[in-house]
């Protein structure tokens, strides 16, 4: 994404400004606590590896088969920024540079939505429909397809419909790469607000 150094050099200089930063006394006490508990969650979240989600599917020894699911750390990166940003909404809405700032980041998100986005599907009379809305799938979600088979002799069409597993996952993939970039540059913006609104003052350096 053309946007993704730009982003990243923003969000090490509010790196540095909150290594270096304490509440104030004026600040309030629930609100200040609530806030750098979430950014310490958002620190140790994006300092995983950012990987995708998976299915791990274990055969026990009678046979039976065991499915679960390894958690996606992108979709727990995310969870933690907006967690931080409805901490943040009062703050948000007293701020002309936070509200621009969240303008940016629905544009972005929703650029991302739209490149990745497919038209939910419905079976309906033994067909299978697109709907009139998109949506992101789930890792290895199945999908109705269509297969025609036609009869030798009579050549009569016949319509099969197929649940094919994770024909979307590359996609998915893509999707949630680009998100991480996105909520990177709202972790920006939010720290930003933070400072301009005197939840962290500077240490004195002795």
């Amino acid at each position: 994404m053309a946007e993704e150094e730009e982003m990243n050099e923003g969000a090490e200089e509010d790196e540095n400004l909150l290594e270096d930063a304490e509440y104030t006394k004026k600040s309030d006490y629930s609100t200040a606590s609530l806030v750098s508990n979430a950014i310490e969650k958002i620190r140790e979240k994006r300092g995983q590896e950012m990987k995708a989600g998976y299915f791990n599917i274990i055969t026990r020894p009678d046979g039976s088969v065991k499915k679960e699911y390894v958690q996606d750390t992108r979709r727990e990166y995310v969870g933690s920024v907006e967690f931080l940003r409805s901490l943040l909404a009062h703050e948000i809405e007293s701020s002309e540079k936070a509200k621009t700032g969240i303008k940016n980041f629905m544009k972005l998100k929703k650029k991302c939505f739209e490149a990745y986005s497919v038209p939910a599907i419905r079976i309906v009379d033994g067909r299978v429909r697109e709907q009139d809305f998109k949506y992101i799938p789930e890792v290895d979600e199945e999908i109705p397809t269509e297969q025609g088979l036609q009869h030798k002799s009579t050549f009569a069409l016949r319509v099969n419909i197929q649940h094919k597993r994770g024909i979307y996952n590359p996609q998915v993939k893509a999707y949630w790469d680009d998100m991480v970039i996105v909520y990177d540059y709202l972790f920006q913006e939010l720290t930003k607000l933070i400072a301009e609104k005197n939840h962290f003052k500077q240490r004195s350096s002795y």
